[in-house]
């Protein structure tokens, strides 16, 4: 019984805070170019803004410096207020594109910073072109990063982030990408990891589906459903390391199982609540009794 007050207590915290959260998505100005570019950027940025919704629920959330998705990112000892304010920012900003054909020497993409009051200018390469939606989604964020909060890519030594636009030794720099630097930065440096772009880009990717099932969660009036579907999005950005056993895996079916068979039950139970209604609701069609005309009486025959 405490469980479930615990967790209809939590969904309740949770669902006021995200139905106080509004924001605007994430826009993008773009300029000329290849107009078949230009559907590819429109693609993968409905993506990224549904993966910056998930992690603005994760963000106002309870405890979500204790999240795996946050600890994915940013590491243990994450500065969750910045992350909160930089996620909101990714969420109600523009960047600006000027144009959507390739740029020679760049792959995935690069941001321009600009003068003081004019918009920093992303740009992407061939590489991003030919990339799935998903990965062209987590580059947009990562690159929105730098463009919307100022986010960096290296580090010194110490784990102090190099400004955008300064000089130092890249030889010796720490990169915050996912596969360079990033695990070495968030084990020793995770205070700062609220600079890193990629660490936004990580974050969306572990977030896929956290603010959908709350959605159907604050949809729901049955509450062991509901409970569970609150557990779910509560676990939905976690990281899954490999080899958690076969009692972790078995629990989760039965779990997903038991779920499965409680919302079949529910909906065969509408249906025949449908159904009837629908029979008591149709006419009644009372047939007419059939009556014999009078004619005449056929004669009987005798033997001779």
């Amino acid at each position: 019984m405490r469980a479930t007050f615990v967790t209809f207590l939590t969904f309740t915290l949770w669902a006021a805070t995200l139905k106080g959260v509004v924001s605007m998505p994430l826009g993008a100005i773009i300029g000329d170019g290849s107009p078949e570019n230009k559907a590819k950027i429109t693609e993968s940025l409905e993506i990224a803004n549904k993966q910056i919704k998930n992690m603005d629920a994760v963000n106002n959330g309870p405890n979500s410096q204790a999240h795996p998705a946050v600890i994915k990112a940013f590491g243990k000892n994450a500065n969750v207020d910045a992350i909160r304010a930089n996620v909101g920012r990714l969420a109600t900003e523009k960047i600006k594109i000027p144009h959507t054909d390739p740029v020679n020497g760049v792959t995935q993409g690069a941001t321009r910073i600009m003068p003081p009051g004019q918009k920093a200018e992303v740009s992407f390469g061939h590489v991003f072109y030919g990339s799935n939606a998903h990965v062209r989604a987590g580059t947009i964020i990562h690159e929105a990063a730098h463009a919307i909060h100022g986010a960096v890519d290296h580090f010194d030594a110490n784990g102090n982030p190099h400004p955008q636009g300064s000089v130092f030794d890249k030889a010796t720099a720490k990169v915050g990408y996912k596969d360079s630097h990033l695990d070495e930065l968030k084990e020793k440096h995770s205070e700062n990891m609220h600079h890193n772009a990629d660490s936004y880009r990580v974050f969306g990717e572990e977030c896929p589906e956290a603010r959908e099932l709350f959605e159907r969660a604050l949809e729901e009036n049955d509450l062991e459903i509901r409970s569970h579907l609150v557990r779910r999005a509560g676990k939905a950005c976690a990281y899954r390391p490999r080899g958690k056993g076969q009692a972790h895996t078995s629990k989760a079916a039965k779990t997903e199982a038991r779920f499965a068979r409680k919302s079949a039950k529910k909906a065969a139970k509408a249906a025949r609540i449908a159904k009837k209604a629908a029979k008591a609701a149709a006419p009644v069609h009372h047939a007419k009794p059939i009556t014999k005309k009078a004619g005449a009486r056929r004669p009987a025959h005798r033997k001779q």
